[in-house]
């Protein structure tokens, strides 16, 4: 997981869900938490490990050092191998110092209003600071998780894989709209359009809503089609447990239909917490 101090965010991550009580749709929700670091796991009846790419800010990338060389002669890049890093603030690496290694992967577009939301990220490893002096930070590659090639991103490892976030109730009514999402099924992670300049606290339940007849032509060819004369039905929760300035990665964790991109959500006022995990 990747923590940019500076701005308060973080690339590619992983995501635990701890056990939470039974929800129908439509419910007021027990209070309960959530726990985002190392793994995603659904409990009592046993665990679902799932890691996940991340997302990042333009901001983020451009903050970012890179991998501007190394003294290996190969184009991939693996574990036990030096390489150069290039930072606009060299001063900011210190000898011992873990760096996440990670490559940007789509960007993320609005599917509505058009723009840049941010981007995907992959996650490749992890390297550690062996050298501060001269023009260049000299690291070792201790992890591999993909290929790693020259022009990779790199940021500061944080220490902090695991963290609890106490789902806490939505003190504002808040619309917003599903730009991405990362895994797959009920365990994603959802891209939302609104963040920390709108009112977004980590903790907050977002409920996806959709308002539609579920046999017509529209729907079928769009699920996230809204019609007006239709009254509006919840079909999944998920819980901010990241959020960024203009965005939040929301933790998806009950849905009675397919989540897709274009979805609706909203932050209800009222005391709501995390919904129970379902496949």
């Amino acid at each position: 997981m990747v923590r940019f101090f500076g701005s308060g965010e973080e690339t590619p991550t992983q995501v635990e869900l701890g056990t939470a009580p039974e929800v129908e749709a439509g419910e007021r929700l027990d209070e309960d938490t959530v726990q985002v670091g190392g793994k995603l796991a659904y409990e009592p009846k046993g665990t679902l490990l799932y890691r996940a790419a991340g997302f990042v800010t333009k901001r983020e990338i451009d903050e970012a050092g890179t991998i501007a060389g190394s003294f290996e002669q190969a184009q991939y890049l693996s574990s036990n191998v030096p390489v150069y890093l290039k930072f606009k603030n060299k001063g900011t690496a210190k000898i011992g110092d873990r760096m996440v290694i990670f490559r940007k992967a789509t960007e993320v577009g609005h599917p509505t209003k058009g723009g840049t939301v941010g981007y995907l990220t992959e996650l490749t490893g992890v390297a550690k600071v062996t050298r501060t002096e001269g023009p260049l930070v000299t690291a070792m590659i201790t992890d591999a998780f993909d290929t790693i090639e020259r022009g990779d991103l790199v940021a500061p490892y944080s220490e902090a894989l695991l963290k609890r976030v106490a789902v806490k109730p939505n003190d504002k009514k808040l619309d917003g709209t599903i730009c991405a999402q990362l895994g797959i099924g009920t365990y994603i992670t959802a891209i939302i359009d609104q963040g920390s300049d709108q009112g977004v606290q980590p903790g907050n339940v977002f409920s996806v809503v959709r308002w539609q007849d579920g046999m017509t032509h529209e729907t079928g060819n769009n699920p996230a089609y809204k019609d007006d004369d239709y009254p509006d039905e919840v079909v999944g929760h998920c819980v901010a447990w990241e959020v960024k300035s203009n965005a939040t990665s929301c933790l998806l964790v009950n849905a009675l239909r397919e989540i897709v991109v274009g979805d609706v959500v909203q932050m209800r006022v009222g005391n709501q917490s995390a919904p129970s995990a379902s496949r």
